[in-house]
């Protein structure tokens, strides 16, 4: 999850830049990233897997709508992007949302899935969705 946010977040911040900027802050994004990764693993505390996800990807999603503005003329273009963008940000941010409830209510939603059984138990597997 974070690799792919972060190769999102490093495209939206470094757009129309040089290589040098992009290659300095390509090598930032993966050690700030490695070292997420590896107190995530080292603590087994998500915490900070979900803040770092989560900054990255309202991040992503406000440069978008900023470089939408800029680097689109055409109105209708723009108006048709815009749209589709808010759709996914949307989707995006209710996916975020549903594995932090999965996270925080982990062992209850176990024992919903157990005591429903297939295949309803599918329902209640927010990570996934």
């Amino acid at each position: 999850m974070l690799l792919g946010a972060g190769i999102m977040f490093h495209h939206v911040i470094t757009i129309n830049r040089g290589t040098g900027f992009q290659i300095r802050v390509f090598l930032l994004i993966v050690g700030v990233l490695s070292l997420a990764i590896w107190a995530h693993i080292k603590s087994g505390d998500s915490a900070l897997h979900q803040i770092v996800f989560g900054s990255m990807v309202v991040t992503v999603g406000f440069r978008t709508f900023k470089l939408m503005k800029t680097m689109i003329s055409n109105r209708d273009m723009r108006s048709n992007l815009r749209r589709l963008a808010t759709w996914g940000y949307v989707v995006l941010t209710a996916a975020y949302a549903l594995w932090l409830v999965d996270v925080f209510l982990c062992q209850h939603l176990r024992a919903i899935r157990r005591s429903i059984g297939l295949p309803l138990a599918w329902l209640f597997e927010l990570h996934g969705w």
